[in-house]
């Protein structure tokens, strides 16, 4: 619960501290909890992940769960709209337990400086993380693999779930 980032002062601070077992006790992983204004209205949004990705189900799922415990919690003097959400497919990964979801997966990586070859962005199949290092493949010919390459958490900017369509 430590890994979950609030932002929205108080509101967002007492949703947490009411919900946040709740939603990891039902097998998500709780990213984000999020009070703000929206026009003339108030939205305490939670981000939740798990793997294999957010439907609108779990979705669902959670805002049952959410619902009345935050009707017996006094997190705002203002009423709010609930919304449960995923953090979109494009989401950089920020947390440990985002790149070992995407083990053996392709992702996308931002690096601070060129590979020999010139390239500061490239997909890759993501299969090792430890400590901040990934250890990467990328395929070459079809199904043959390169030899694997570690990059450092100093070396790379971004890396995010590779999209193919």
């Amino acid at each position: 619960m430590d890994l979950v980032k609030v932002r929205g002062g108080g509101p967002a601070e007492r949703a947490k501290e009411a919900t946040a077992h709740l939603v990891e006790d039902a097998g998500y992983d709780l990213l984000e909890i999020v009070y703000e204004r929206e026009g003339q209205n108030m939205n305490l949004v939670y981000l939740i992940d798990k793997r294999g990705g957010i439907s609108l189900d779990d979705c669902e799922t959670v805002t049952d769960i959410l619902n009345p415990i935050l009707d017996e919690t006094d997190i705002s003097q203002r009423s709010y709209n609930l919304i449960v959400s995923s953090p979109g497919v494009d989401r950089p990964f920020v947390h440990d337990r985002d790149f070992l979801r995407y083990i053996d997966r392709e992702v996308e990586v931002s690096l601070y400086q060129k590979l020999p070859d010139g390239r500061k962005r490239f997909t890759a199949w993501l299969r090792d993380y430890q400590d901040g290092v990934l250890t990467l493949t990328e395929t070459e010919d079809g199904d043959l693999e390169s030899e694997a390459m570690t990059i450092g958490a100093d070396e790379y900017s971004l890396v995010k779930q590779a999209l193919r369509f």
